[in-house]
């Protein structure tokens, strides 16, 4: 079974991608100082299609890279050995807000504007300002202030 027929029955058909501008655009974060070589891309859209993909993953001995915002400048989220992309930006949704201590869960693809708009609809802010306020750079904050 090729590559692209795995990987549709994982996560659908429409959210596999082998186009080279993908390949290159999702395959790198900004540090440009790498060549990108993933063999695909791939748009989940719930935690039992990322369980999938990983099982898959590791059956097929095949590397995943994730892919949030690709803001970041370290390397981390650049695939150039044959990955496969696992894109979040499709978990976009703000998922609860618990009104007793104003906190807030949400899919890993929230995106900072979309979370600093739906504080101000609760009268609150959230302070947090990134260069790239379209990417999904929220869990990356938390992620790495948890670490």
């Amino acid at each position: 079974m090729n590559l692209s027929r795995q990987l549709s029955e994982i996560v659908g058909k429409d959210n596999v991608s082998q186009k080279p501008d993908d390949l290159k655009y999702y395959g790198l974060d900004w540090t440009r100082f790498y060549e990108p070589d993933p063999i695909a891309v791939v748009f989940v859209r719930d935690t039992q299609q990322i369980v999938e993909l990983v099982k898959w993953a590791r059956t097929e001995r095949i590397a995943l890279v994730p892919s949030g915002g690709r803001t970041g400048l370290s390397g981390g989220a650049c695939a150039t050995q044959g990955e496969v992309v696992v894109s979040f930006e499709k978990l976009n949704q703000i998922k609860s807000f618990r009104e007793a201590d104003n906190s807030v869960v949400v899919e890993a693809g929230v995106v900072t504007a979309n979370l600093q708009a739906f504080a101000e609809d609760k009268g609150l802010f959230y302070p947090v300002m990134w260069v790239a306020i379209s990417q999904p750079t929220p869990v990356a904050f938390v992620c790495c202030a948890t670490a």
